[in-house]
C-alpha cells in the first residue's frame, strides 16, 4: 500500500478532487438548467477519470478514494434524476404545444367549413 507522500498516491488524490469538482460543478450546472455547462464539464470529468484510472493502475489500489468516489456517484444519480426530470418537463411541453396545434387545425377546419369564426372562407 503506497504511503500518503507517495508521488502516486497524491496524484490520485488530485485526480479525485478533480473529479468531486466538476462532479459538484456539473450539478450545481444542471439544477440551473444549463445543459450545455453540464456537457463540457462531463468532457472534463472524463478526462480526469481516465487520469484516475491510469493512477489506479500504476498505484495498485484507490481505497484511500473510495469514499470520495462514491459521493461522485451520488451526484451522478442526482445528475440523472434532474435529467430525466427536465427531459420529461421537455416532452411535456411538446405534448401540449401538439394538442394546441390540433385544436387549432380542427376549430380552423371547422371554421372553414361552417363558414363562421376564425379560418373561415370569406
Amino acid at each position: 500500500m503506497a504511503l500518503a507522500s507517495d508521488p502516486c498516491t497524491e496524484r490520485a488524490a488530485a485526480a479525485v478532487d478533480l473529479l468531486v469538482g466538476l462532479s459538484q460543478r456539473m450539478l450545481e450546472a444542471a439544477e440551473g438548467g444549463d445543459w450545455n455547462d453540464v456537457l463540457s464539464l462531463d468532457e472534463e470529468r472524463r478526462s480526469a477519470l481516465r487520469e484516475l484510472a491510469a493512477e489506479a493502475a500504476a498505484e495498485g489500489n484507490l481505497e484511500t478514494q473510495i469514499g470520495r468516489l462514491r459521493d461522485v456517484a451520488a451526484m451522478d444519480g442526482r445528475l440523472r434524476q434532474i435529467a430525466d426530470a427536465a427531459r420529461r418537463a421537455a416532452l411535456e411541453d411538446v405534448r401540449r404545444v401538439r394538442e394546441r396545434i390540433r385544436g387549432s387545425a380542427a376549430y380552423q377546419a371547422e371554421a372553414h367549413r361552417t363558414g363562421r369564426g376564425y379560418g373561415a372562407r370569406r
